[in-house]
C-alpha cells in the first residue's frame, strides 16, 4: 500500500489554473444575472410606484378630496378642479389644480405643486422619461373632478384637452431592462405590461 502513495501524482500548475478560470468564467455570469436581475426587480417596483401614483392622482380628483397641504384663504379653498401628474426631468410630482377662464374652446387650469419629487431614493439609479416617440409630448396627465376623465399637457402651466396618448419610461439609462406606463387620453386608460 505504501508503494501505492509514492506513485500518485498531485495536480499541476496548469490543472489548477484551468479550474480557477473556469470558476472564474462562471462566477461572473452568475454576477451579471443577479446584476440585471436586482435592475428588472427595481424597474418593475419603480413602475408600480408611478403606476400607483398616477391611479392616486385619479382617485384623489373623482373624490373631490381637499389638499391637507393647500394654502388657506386662497381661492381654491371650497374646491379642487382636478389633480395632475407632472414628469418632470428624472423625477415626478403631484399637483392640484383650478379651471380658468376658458379660452379658444380650451378647458385650462392653473396648477400648484401638492407634492414634489415623488420618485423615492432608492429608485435613484432608474430613470423617468417620457417617450420621445409619443403621439403628444406629454409633461404630464390632468385627472377632472369627479369624472376622472384625463387629459395631457406639455407643460403644467398650460393645461389643455388633447386626445392623444404618451408613454413614460421606466428603466436603467442605456440598458434594455425598460418597462412603459401608457397613457391613453383617447380611451381614458392608463396601462403598463408586467
Amino acid at each position: 500500500m505504501s508503494a501505492l502513495l509514492f506513485n500518485q501524482k498531485g495536480i499541476s500548475f496548469l490543472e489548477l489554473l484551468v479550474v480557477i478560470a473556469i470558476i472564474a468564467v462562471v462566477g461572473s455570469l452568475g454576477i451579471t444575472g443577479l446584476i440585471r436581475f436586482r435592475q428588472t426587480a427595481l424597474i418593475k417596483q419603480a413602475t408600480r410606484e408611478v403606476f400607483s401614483n398616477i391611479e392616486n392622482a385619479r382617485n384623489k380628483a373623482r373624490n373631490s378630496t381637499l389638499s391637507v397641504s393647500k394654502p388657506a384663504n386662497t381661492v381654491l379653498e371650497s374646491k379642487v378642479d382636478g389633480y395632475a401628474i407632472a414628469f418632470q426631468g428624472n423625477d415626478y410630482a403631484l399637483y392640484y389644480c383650478d379651471r380658468a377662464a376658458t379660452i379658444t374652446g380650451l378647458q385650462d387650469y392653473n396648477c400648484n405643486t401638492e407634492a414634489a419629487n415623488l420618485k423615492q431614493s432608492i429608485y435613484s439609479d432608474v430613470t423617468i422619461t417620457v417617450d420621445p416617440t409619443s403621439q403628444f409630448n406629454c409633461a404630464g396627465v390632468l385627472f377632472e373632478e369627479v369624472s376622472g376623465n384625463m387629459k395631457l399637457f406639455g407643460d403644467v402651466s398650460v393645461v389643455s384637452s388633447v386626445d392623444s396618448s404618451c408613454k413614460i419610461v421606466v428603466g436603467f439609462g442605456n440598458t434594455d431592462v425598460k418597462q412603459t406606463i401608457l397613457i391613453d387620453a383617447v380611451s381614458n386608460e392608463i396601462s403598463y405590461s408586467n
